[in-house]
């Protein structure tokens, strides 16, 4: 009921939550996310495999972990993040719990991808990310992929 009342609040103030967010913060996730998702997009598009034996993880792009990445997704992220200052400095700022290199997640990247946009009348889409944290400091984000359909915006 609490949470009805404040939307309420913010709706008559004219108050969005990307009001309430730190906007540099949502610029950094949007970044983030941004950069996993070309990096996904590039494997798919060279029909490249994304994982390796499963023996490695995100952790093996800690500073202080000597492992290789197992995968070309984690190695090419690797890569990416030792040639782009400004993701490095945002992935070692967020929760080591909110990395979005799961597998999971990549193939929930891919589905969305390769679902509607195949059949889409541009082969153009656009991504949008979008973070904010709930009240118990959890970090939520959204992944929006727009396209056109028989002329309307999905």
């Amino acid at each position: 009921m609490t949470a009805w009342k404040e939307k309420e609040t913010r709706a008559s103030t004219k108050q969005e939550i990307s009001t309430l967010v730190n906007e540099r913060q949502l610029e950094k996730n949007r970044y983030y996310i941004t950069s996993i998702v070309e990096v996904i997009q590039f494997l798919c598009i060279n029909e490249l495999p994304l994982r390796g034996d499963g023996h490695s993880s995100i952790e093996s792009l800690d500073t202080d972990n000597q492992d290789e990445p197992s995968g070309l997704f984690l190695r090419l992220f690797e890569y990416t993040l030792s040639k782009d200052v400004k993701l490095k400095e945002i992935f070692n700022t967020i929760p080591k719990n909110a990395c979005y290199t799961s597998a999971i997640v990549q193939n929930e990247i891919i589905s969305i991808l390769m679902s509607d946009v195949n059949w889409s009348d541009i082969p153009y889409f656009t991504v949008k990310a979008d973070g904010t944290r709930d009240p118990t400091n959890t970090e939520n984000i959204s992944v929006v992929v727009r396209f056109v359909k028989q002329g309307k915006v999905h």
